[in-house]
């Protein structure tokens, strides 16, 4: 699967709900592109609503700081 495709599926994991899973996905992006602010906003997004506040604060606010 391609990169465009390995997101396009988090995110419908992530608007189904299926947070582990989308978690997988992002996760392997991420690792082949540690600095695309969209997958660190997106798996912050992921923590928040698993709750886990902190660390999907934090992983939204250094994709944030990315973007001019």
């Amino acid at each position: 699967m391609t990169d465009n495709g390995n997101l396009s599926r988090a995110h419908q994991l992530l608007a189904a709900g299926r947070f582990a899973e989308a978690r997988i996905y992002l996760e392997e992006l991420l690792r082949r592109a540690p600095e695309n602010p969209d997958l660190l906003y997106n798996l912050g997004l992921r923590d928040v609503d698993l709750g886990q506040l902190n660390q999907g604060r934090e992983l939204m606010h250094r994709g944030l700081k990315m973007v001019p």
